[in-house]
Formats: C-alpha cells, structure tokens, sequence
C-alpha cells in the first residue's frame, strides 16, 4: 500500500528501499505545497478573472501555506513588465495579452509568443514555433546513427 493510506484505510505495511535513519534524518514528513515550489504569475492571472475585485495578495495570503510576499511582489512585477497586467501591484487588471495567455491555458512564455505573432499579423508562423518549443525533446534531432547515439532519438518520448 502506499505510505499515506497505510493504517488510515485498513490494516497494511509500508516497505521503503532506504534505511530508517535516512528516511527519519533527511526526509521532509510531506512534500512542500506546489504554491511554494512554483512560479505564482499564472496563478495570479487565473485568480483576477475569478475574483476581479478582491485582493490578490490577500487570497494568497489566506492559503493553507502562503507564498512569501517577495515572491508574490517579484510576480505582480513580472507580470506587468511583460505586458500581461496593467500595473505592477494588487491594483492591476488583465490587459488583452493577458486575457488571451489565459484563455489558451499555455506557459505564459508561449502564450505571450503567440500573442505578440498575432499582432504582428505572422500568426501561423508563431503557433508553428510555439508548438515545436512545447515539444519535450529538441527537435533539431535528426535520427541518424553518424549524428548522435541510436538511444537519443530510439527513446520512447521521442516523436518524430
């Protein structure tokens, strides 16, 4: 069973491939929450168009393990100098680039390609290099022996 439901949902045993002390001594007792570990700007933008009128931080700041208010200032300036906000505090609204970023769901980074190819008129083009910068691997491999080794481009994420 898996460690989190042993004993909580009926009787089991946990086996680990490490010894005690190591799992006692230098294991965390759980995993640090995502807001933590991840960059808040798409979670600061997907929480403007659901609350338009409450404080962002102040959301933030209620959760179960809040961000450091560093953090969440250093993404209100992130945000605005890439266009997607029009300030760089609690007191922003969603500029269209930042309305569509969000609507296709997409890393900011791309979104943000997309948008500004869209203005360009050169949209096509830029969904195009959009795509290929989502791929997982580099697409500049070429499946051929005399270039790489066979298991760079024979592994099973590979998709040409």
């Amino acid at each position: 069973q898996r460690a989190g439901r042993t004993g909580r949902v009926r009787e089991g045993s946990v086996y680990r491939l490490y010894p005690r002390k190591a799992f006692n001594d230098y294991f965390r007792k759980f995993e640090e929450g995502e807001i933590l570990r991840s960059p808040l700007d798409s979670v600061i933008l997907n929480l403007r168009t659901i609350v338009a009128d409450e404080s962002i931080t102040e959301i933030l700041r209620g959760c179960i393990e809040p961000p450091d208010t560093v953090n969440i200032e250093n993404s209100f300036n992130s945000l605005f100098n890439r266009k997607f906000t029009t300030a760089a505090n609690d007191n922003f609204e969603i500029t269209s680039l930042g309305d569509l970023v969000v609507a296709l769901g997409i890393d900011l980074t791309i979104g943000a390609l997309v948008g500004f190819g869209a203005r360009l008129g050169s949209l096509r083009e830029t969904i195009e290099v959009a795509a290929i910068l989502s791929f997982p691997k580099s697409p500049w491999l070429l499946p051929n022996a005399l270039l790489q080794e066979p298991e760079v481009y024979n592994g099973e994420n590979y998709f040409f």
